[in-house]
């Protein structure tokens, strides 16, 4: 019996900065693992793979050229009122019929999706799939369907997917697609789920409210096939790790200690303070973790209570004086692959915010030793953030909702001065040198008025 073919694009995107961590596309593989385990002869066309690169300094976010420009878009608010260029990231969509051709006509074809605000690149994409193959079937699934259900059905997609695939969930991604020379590092996930009420998160509406663990056994037989296939770092991709520590992850830890696997190991969507404990830290060190990133997100207690966290300093800090018994610091300069840092998420362009709210937090973090990492704060549909916005916010296209465009920047705290902030993520200083820089604009001077 001839075996049924199907093709998967992981499509271009487009972004107003060059200088973007593109993530291997983590649901594609597992659907690409689902087809294969039912037969399927599976080809795969990734417009993102020059996107991955092997090379690592200290800013390991670094892509080696411009790309094309694809148009400009306007800012939320900024003094100038000029735009910032958006570029075309990825492959041109001229690849996607090519490689459709060279390939030949498959059964189906899946094409995959990340944010809602990339969704464009999703639906060029599917056009030149009905344009080569007009009888194909197109399905469309990823976080962007599922999010915006009704959005996505204005694509050319036969069918759109909201949600999981339930039978891909547990299975190994298919990493066999991707040519090893683009990345050093592969995603594990072990949990999916989330019971908190952020209100800037969108993960309870992705993977539902409750928690849902992988078996430990699965994982580590994941992870030891993807050291013995050569990756030499596991990215630990987990919206809410901690919320059973004592239960799961600690006794995952204990395994990889046992087995001494000697590779590091990340966890770049912030643990979260509350919830770390000394006995956890000790086992995080002793399995591999060299880079810490904690969730703050702001000091400021009525954002905090906004965001339904309510993670007080004194308890930010105590976490972060944890994981300096342990050996973890990062006051000066140092190399993101060797040693042992500690990096802080801080949310910044949120309605409502004030320049000398995100200051006074970026100050708590250098005070801690700790390097500021700066995120910049987008409203996804769906969320609270996102439902509270005033009618002139939520009535912009998603493409304008990129979060480099600032979309709920204004006067009191345009674009501009939002994007010098994101410098500070490249400021490797003691607190005390910082009180010595010379100030130059109006947030170097504000800076220096703080307490």
């Amino acid at each position: 019996m001839k075996k049924k073919r199907a093709i998967l694009i992981n499509p271009p995107i487009h972004d107003v900065i060059t200088n973007l961590f593109v993530q291997h596309p983590y649901g594609l593989l597992k659907i690409s693992a689902y087809l294969k385990s039912t037969g399927y002869d599976v080809s795969w066309i990734d417009c993102m793979e020059e996107c991955y690169y092997p090379e690592y300094s200290d800013n390991p976010f670094f892509l080696n050229s411009t790309p094309p420009v694809r148009d400009t878009r306007l800012c939320g608010y900024s003094r100038s009122g000029t735009g910032k260029k958006r570029y075309h990231l990825g492959l041109p969509y001229s690849h996607i019929p090519e490689q459709l051709k060279q390939i030949g006509r498959p059964d189906e074809i899946y094409v995959g999706s990340s944010l809602t605000y990339y969704y464009e690149g999703v639906h060029e994409a599917i056009h030149f799939c009905k344009k080569t193959y007009p009888d194909v079937p197109v399905l469309m699934g990823g976080i962007y369907p599922t999010i915006c259900p009704g959005h996505a059905g204005t694509s050319e997609a036969d069918t759109v997917v909201a949600g999981e695939l339930e039978p891909a969930t547990n299975l190994t991604p298919d990493t066999s697609l991707l040519k090893k020379d683009k990345a050093d590092y592969v995603v594990i996930k072990t949990t999916r789920g989330c019971p908190r009420r952020c209100s800037y998160c969108a993960v309870p509406f992705i993977d539902g409210r409750t928690i849902r663990h992988r078996d430990i056994p699965d994982v580590m037989k994941e992870i030891e096939l993807r050291i013995r296939t050569g990756y030499k770092r596991l990215i630990f991709w987990e919206s809410n790790i901690l919320s059973d520590a004592p239960d799961y992850l600690e006794l995952l830890l204990d395994e990889m200690i046992r087995k001494k696997l000697h590779i590091p190991i990340e966890f770049p969507e912030g643990l979260d303070g509350r919830l770390l404990y000394p006995r956890l830290v000790e086992k995080l060190k002793a399995a591999g973790l060299k880079w810490v990133f904690l969730s703050l997100e702001s000091r400021d207690r009525e954002l905090q209570k906004r965001f339904h966290k309510n993670l007080s300093l004194p308890a930010f800090k105590n976490s972060v004086e944890m994981f300096r018994r342990y050996g973890y610091c990062s006051a000066k300069r140092h190399n993101y692959y060797t040693d042992r840092g500690i990096s802080v998420f801080i949310l910044i362009g949120l309605p409502g915010q004030s320049l000398e709210s995100i200051l006074l937090t970026i100050l708590d973090v250098w005070r801690s030793g700790c390097r500021p990492l700066l995120m910049a704060f987008t409203p996804i549909p769906g969320t609270e953030e996102y439902n509270n916005l005033p009618p002139r916010l939520k009535n912009k296209k998603l493409e304008d909702l990129l979060p480099r465009l600032w979309p709920c920047s204004t006067r009191n705290l345009p674009a501009e001065d939002l994007d010098e902030l994101m410098h500070f993520n490249y400021i490797y200083c003691s607190f005390e040198q910082i009180r010595d820089l010379q100030p130059r604009t109006r947030i170097d001077k504000m800076l220096k008025t703080l307490p």
